[in-house]
């Protein structure tokens, strides 16, 4: 049986980070692992990067696997498992995924004969989570209720009190659940690889199963959410960048939410990454492609798309 572990997570959260650590770490088990990336947007970033750091990677894009490409995201497990034959499989869905609907998929006797569900991870981003579990609720308390374990990211900085109230409120939506507040950078391949591990209080597949979770479908146009993408032609300054993205965070073009990508430099490729008004530019060695993608509600794709192209 091959396993399964679904890296699940808000918008922004550090999903693609912690699978980096894990894959490294897993390759270093001597794992063969292939990871499958689902883009809401149609241009797909995290699997560029992925793949060009020699990861196996399988893309689904233009939706989200727990509903609209629901069938396509079955056919894409059944054809790793077929061609690819690794001893893991590592899902990130997208930022705006129903956990719950996940476990329907599993329930299938055609993926659970050859695919074994050993865990679904939540990334929690502590930075933004009190400020969007507000906004977007649902898919904040699913993909947490649902988790078997749940893993904070970026603490640093956050105040103990802060930690605090964010542990309390992620127990009060999954009691019991086991919680991660490691900081990441002080980890090492051993310490990803224990991750892992889940200690089952009860799995979520049970709870699914319990308040027929899966059976109540949901719609993203009930927050009106927006993704785009866009391949810059521009050489562009790291200032000049930031100029740019610090527009976008006044919320002149809508509600963005997630943007990230990368746009040509005179000195080379500039990657950012921009959560909810904050974001991050670094200058990076290697050859890749520009392009980025936007995701967030009500965005002007116009507006925006002139602003990419000055």
């Amino acid at each position: 049986m091959i396993k399964v572990n679904v890296i699940s997570g808000f918008l922004g959260a550090g999903k693609t980070t912690l699978i980096r650590h894990l894959a490294a770490a897993l390759a270093e088990n001597n794992e063969r692992v292939v990871i499958l990336e689902n883009e809401f947007g149609k241009v797909g970033i995290d699997g560029k990067l992925l793949g060009h750091e020699g990861l196996s990677v399988i893309e689904i894009s233009s939706g989200c696997i727990c509903c609209t490409l629901k069938h396509d995201f079955m056919t894409a497990l059944l054809s790793i498992a077929e061609d690819f034959r690794p001893d893991r499989i590592l899902i990130e869905p997208s930022g705006i995924f129903v956990l719950s609907e996940m476990y329907d998929i599993f329930n299938n006797p055609q993926i659970n004969s050859k695919l074994n569900l050993c865990s679904a991870f939540t990334v929690i981003d502590c930075i933004n989570f009190l400020k969007q579990r507000e906004h977007y609720g649902y898919f904040f308390e699913n993909q947490i209720r649902y988790a078997d374990k749940l893993i904070l990211s970026k603490i640093k900085g956050i105040s103990k009190d802060t930690l605090i109230k964010i542990m309390e409120e992620l127990q009060g939506i999954n009691p019991g659940v086991e919680i991660f507040s490691g900081e990441w950078s002080n980890m090492d391949n051993k310490d990803f690889l224990s991750l892992l591990h889940v200690q089952k209080h009860a799995s979520a597949l049970e709870k699914v199963q319990l308040n027929n979770a899966g059976s109540s479908h949901h719609t993203h146009g009930d927050h009106n959410f927006t993704a785009f993408g866009l391949v810059p032609q521009f050489n562009c300054s790291k200032a000049k960048l930031s100029e740019k993205l610090a527009t976008l965070a006044k919320g002149t073009f809508g509600t963005l939410i997630r943007a990230k990508g990368h746009v040509n430099s005179e000195k080379g490729i500039l990657e950012f990454n921009y959560v909810d008004g904050i974001y991050e530019i670094k200058e990076i060695t290697h050859n890749i492609e520009p392009s980025v993608c936007f995701i967030g509600e009500d965005l002007d794709k116009a507006g925006i798309s002139m602003l990419f192209e000055e």
